[in-house]
Formats: C-alpha cells, sequence, structure tokens
C-alpha cells in the first residue's frame, strides 16, 4: 500500500497536522468546509491544492544554508530568484523550489533582480561585484568587479542598462551594465548608503542612509536633490510606486513612511512592528504595501488610508525580504534561516 503524507493547515490556529492516507483516495478526500488550507509535502516544500486564505503560508522551501537577502520574481510570475548572506544565488521555479545556482559571489548578496523583460538576473553583491546572467542558460553576461572595495546596498532598472550601488562614504555609483562602466558618481550625506531604489522608467532614483536620511535625485535633469529626514535609524528599504506619485521608506526604527513626490512632503510614519522592518515594497498596481520585519511579522497596509490590513506571522522566524508576484495575489518572501515561502497577501489565492 503506498502512502501519502498530507500536511494540513488551519489558518485560523495555524496549528499544522500531518495525515498518511493511501494514494488511490487521495483525490478523492473530504475536508470539512471550513478548512483554509491543505497542502501536500514534498522535498522540503509544502503546495497548495486549492483556494487558501489572506495570510496563509501556500509553500515553503528551503533555499540557502544562511538568511536569505534578497528576492525577486520574474515578470512571468513562473521564476524566482534569491541571494543570501552567504553569497549564494539561486534561481527557481515559482511552484517547486530551486533548480540553478549561479556562482562568482563570495559577500552577501545586496540586491538581485530580473531584467530584460526575465531574460537576465542581475546580482550585486558585498565583495563589490555586479553580474548579469542569462536566465534560460544561466550563462554569465556581464561581470563587473569594483575597485573601489565592498558595496553597500545596490540597485537595477528593470530594463537592465543600469545598476545603482552604494558605499559606506555616502558615495552612489551609476554604473552603465551593456559598457560594464563606471558611467557617474553622485555625492550625498557623509553617511553609508544602506538602501537604493530606481524610479518608474529610471528617470530618477533614491538613496537612503544609516542616518536616517533619504535623497531622491534626477537621471535625466541637472536639478538639485531632494533630501528628506524621515527615520531616527538607517534606512533599510526603499520602494517608488508604480506610477511615481509615491516613494515607501522603511528603517531600522521599526516604521515606513511614505513620501509624496508631487509635494515633496513625507507622511506621519506607519507602526506595525515590533522589531526592525527588514524590506518593504508596492503591490503592482500600487494600491497596498508589503512590510517584513526582523520581528517575524508581514503587514498588508492600504495606501490610500494609511491603515494595516492584515498582519501574519510567518513560522519561519525573522523575515529579511519581500517580493510581490506580478499579479498581486500573492507574495514571497526570504527568512533568515534560508527558507523562501510564499504568502497568499488577497482575500483568497486560487
Amino acid at each position: 500500500m503506498l502512502l501519502v503524507f498530507i500536511r494540513i493547515l488551519r489558518a485560523a490556529s495555524g496549528r499544522r497536522l500531518w495525515l498518511a492516507v493511501m494514494l488511490a483516495v487521495v483525490f478523492g478526500l473530504p475536508w470539512p468546509a471550513q478548512t483554509a488550507h491543505i497542502a501536500s509535502g514534498s522535498a522540503g516544500a509544502a503546495r497548495a491544492l486549492w483556494a487558501v486564505e489572506m495570510g496563509a503560508e501556500i509553500e515553503t522551501f528551503s533555499a540557502h544554508e544562511s538568511a536569505v537577502t534578497s528576492v525577486a520574481v520574474s515578470p512571468s510570475g513562473r521564476l524566482i530568484a534569491s541571494g543570501a548572506r552567504d553569497g549564494s544565488v539561486q534561481i527557481g521555479s515559482v511552484v517547486g523550489g530551486f533548480f540553478r545556482r549561479l556562482p562568482g559571489h563570495t559577500g552577501s548578496v545586496h540586491a538581485l533582480a530580473f531584467v530584460s523583460g526575465g531574460q537576465a538576473v542581475a546580482v550585486a553583491a558585498e565583495d563589490g561585484s555586479i553580474s548579469v546572467w542569462d536566465t534560460p542558460t544561466g550563462r554569465q553576461r556581464v561581470r563587473i568587479q569594483a575597485e573601489g572595495g565592498a558595496f553597500t546596498s545596490a540597485a537595477f532598472e528593470p530594463i537592465g542598462r543600469y545598476a545603482l550601488t552604494g558605499a559606506a562614504d555616502g558615495a552612489v555609483t551609476l554604473w552603465d551594465l551593456q559598457a560594464a562602466t563606471e558611467a557617474q558618481i553622485f555625492i550625498g550625506p557623509q553617511a553609508g548608503v544602506t538602501s537604493l531604489a530606481f524610479g518608474p522608467g529610471g528617470e530618477r532614483f533614491a538613496a537612503g542612509y544609516d542616518d536616517g536620511t533619504v535623497v531622491v535625485w534626477s537621471l535625466k535633469r541637472r536639478i538639485e536633490p531632494v533630501r528628506f529626514q524621515v527615520h531616527r535609524e538607517k534606512v533599510t528599504a526603499l520602494d517608488f510606486s508604480p506610477d511615481g506619485r509615491w516613494l515607501l521608506s522603511a528603517s531600522a526604527d521599526d516604521t515606513l513612511v511614505l513620501i509624496d513626490l508631487k509635494t515633496n512632503r513625507p507622511g506621519g510614519p506607519l507602526r506595525g512592528h515590533a522589531g526592525d522592518v527588514t524590506d518593504a515594497a508596492f503591490s503592482p498596481d500600487g494600491r497596498t504595501i508589503l512590510s517584513s520585519s526582523a520581528d517575524g511579522t508581514i503587514v498588508l497596509w492600504g495606501v490610500e488610508r494609511r491603515q494595516e490590513i492584515h498582519r501574519t506571522t510567518l513560522s519561519g522566524g525573522p523575515v529579511s525580504s519581500v517580493a510581490f508576484h506580478p499579479g498581486g495575489q500573492e507574495a514571497v518572501f526570504g527568512l533568515q534561516n534560508g527558507q523562501i515561502t510564499r504568502v497568499c497577501v488577497a482575500t483568497s489565492c486560487g
């Protein structure tokens, strides 16, 4: 008799149960109507079989031997890329796990992104390296080794032409990835650069610093950068809204701030975490925000009312990074224990 082990997660209590059932009856297995999530476990992963509620963990699998520092989902929604503190980089399927490791980085991965419509993955690490890899084949397209020392932060333009890297002395470098050369240097506050983000269309970028300052620079016009003092501690994440109207800033002071770039006025802090806000991102439609924290919580916020919509504590512990699925119903979270978790962030997920 062939047995299949099935993990059941009740959304209300979070309690996990394991059942062993005959393979012949798996597809006709009855279950009470109040069930929120039923999943089958395989090779360290848990896969959803039908709709789950907001906040439910759809799938969790081990990806790295050290803390995950960056995650990204491809524009097609089919692939995940992740980087870790030990320099390892993985590419895999959104459903099922990782199948390719990208070599060549020895320092913590600061930024990782799908570029060129998902046909390439760009990586920047603490060791001063920038690389671009072909997604289908795993072949390295570009390799840059900076001479000025370690990077403290990085970001990539979605088109894949430019990269930004930050340094401990406050300098931000713009790199031309096609020419594999340094294009421009921006000198900001005399504080370490802790976060970077490109705006929509690549016309401007934002830099966050370890003194809590955020600076917005124009890449197309010769105008003075705009400076905001919005946090009491270092900036841990930045993200522009899809329409470019808002800039989201997260910090180690446990707060998030929305800056109105039309009026250049920051709003009041959003408070909802009891630990450092480790990452934050706008949804694809710009109507909601996801934030993650070292306290293990993830919070979904409404942009219009600046209110918390939903809160979940992930079973894997402290969360270090977040990326929305392009469809907006799910998100992928990187955990400090090396795991990747997919979570439903809509009313229900099929």
